[in-house]
């Protein structure tokens, strides 16, 4: 984590990776809803898995994520600010089993292997612009949010292999835009939401 504090710039940046647990999409959560990326076919074809490891969890998981933050005051009325946040998580395993069945003197054996295999992209950015002075107020926010998931689900069962695939990508861009003025004891206003 990188700090630096001057009177007319701040900054905050932050790295973090590694390969326990899944920190990224924790550590990333957003309390006020703003970063949510979902479309209607996101939600209703959502991730598959195909179980966990019967001995234990034995889940490999590697996971990373950024974060930068920074406030610019470009002149005594007006004030940028960025937020940048990006997080990758790549989650995988192997399973193994061999059950062996008697019947009548014969025996059959059922090998199964399972490999799936779980990655997902979060970028997100945010940009305001805010200007405030006497008798104008002038904010207009840029947003930027993406959720990019893929799972594959690999099983080969006594040497026949079943796979299922998916991805699924998730975009969204927004930008509120409001100015007010004062004209005496009168305020007069605008805004703007497209997404």
């Amino acid at each position: 984590t990188e700090m630096m504090f001057m009177d007319r710039f701040q900054l905050l940046v932050s790295l973090k990776y590694g390969n326990y647990n899944d920190f990224a999409s924790s550590d990333m959560i957003d309390h006020f809803g703003e970063s949510n990326a979902k479309t209607s076919v996101m939600s209703l074809l959502e991730g598959f898995s195909t179980g966990r490891p019967p001995q234990g969890d034995n889940l490999y998981c590697r996971n990373g994520m950024a974060t930068l933050n920074a406030i610019k005051k470009i002149s005594t009325n007006n004030t940028v600010k960025i937020n940048a946040d990006y997080s990758y998580s790549r989650s995988y395993y192997h399973s193994y089993t061999s059950s062996t069945y008697l019947t009548d003197g014969n025996h059959v054996t059922v090998d199964e292997r399972m490999s799936p295999l779980t990655i997902t992209h979060k970028p997100s950015l945010k940009i305001n612009y805010q200007k405030d002075t006497d008798n104008i107020w002038i904010g207009n926010t840029i947003k930027m949010n993406g959720l990019f998931e893929r799972n594959d689900g690999e099983i080969i069962s006594n040497g026949y292999q079943i796979s299922q695939s998916r991805k699924a990508s998730g975009l969204d861009i927004s930008n509120s835009f409001s100015i007010s003025t004062e004209r005496g004891h009168k305020r007069i206003g605008f805004e703007s939401f497209v997404q």
